[in-house]
């Protein structure tokens, strides 16, 4: 494709090269990211390696939950910067190419909810949110254990009530609320209202003391 398009071959990133470089949406939620930007750059052999010709700083609202949610909030964004730089370019304002400062540089490889996705309970409350909602639409989930079952989790509230008493507490079912599971965890617990196995909710299933 670089040899038929030539020098004349840009790609829209979303995120603020050289930083990020790869995979962007599920690490934006995983790692609670609020200043950032988008980026257009020409195509080189390497991996987003190629030369800024544009940028558009953006911010990224806490009410962005889902991976769907932010990829819809930077597609827009995209839209934006695109339009913006067509109209430099229109009056001849486009800045000159700039080479990434690879000083700064950094890839995310791409994330698979089957071989990454595998929760880890001793992390925090607030880790365990953001993991596993990195996980979640328009993806499998993120992926535990319960009854010797493989179960998927996309989506979870937390709070700072509940939070497990002992480590031997953290995962455990504390008490259903409503449609919710109350689970225990390091520093708070999580409200679990969709627990999936083969693509079923087994939540009715589940009991106080579960774990």
């Amino acid at each position: 494709v670089i040899k038929k398009l030539g020098d004349n071959f840009y790609n829209v990133h979303q995120s603020p090269l050289p930083s990020m470089r790869g995979s962007v949406i599920s690490y934006i939620i995983m790692y609670d990211i609020r200043s950032f930007q988008v980026s257009l750059h020409k195509v080189t052999a390497g991996i987003d390696t190629g030369k800024i010709i544009y940028r558009k700083n953006i911010f990224i609202p806490s009410s962005l939950k889902t991976p769907f949610a932010v990829n819809e909030f930077l597609q827009r964004m995209n839209r934006v910067m695109l339009k913006e730089f067509l109209t430099k370019f229109e009056k001849k304002e486009i800045m000159e190419e700039e080479s990434q400062n690879n000083f700064f540089s950094s890839y995310n490889p791409r994330l698979s909810s089957q071989t990454n996705g595998w929760i880890d309970w001793n992390y925090s409350v607030e880790e365990l949110d953001r993991f596993i909602r990195s996980f979640g639409v328009p993806y499998d989930g993120a992926r535990t254990f319960i009854h010797d079952k493989q179960v998927n989790i996309k989506y979870v509230e937390i709070s700072k009530q509940d939070s497990a008493k002992h480590p031997d507490e953290v995962g455990r079912v504390i008490r259903k609320f409503d449609d919710y599971l109350i689970v225990a965890v390091n520093n708070g617990s999580l409200y679990i209202k969709e627990l999936f196995y083969k693509n079923q909710n087994i939540i009715d299933k589940i009991k106080s003391g579960d774990k």
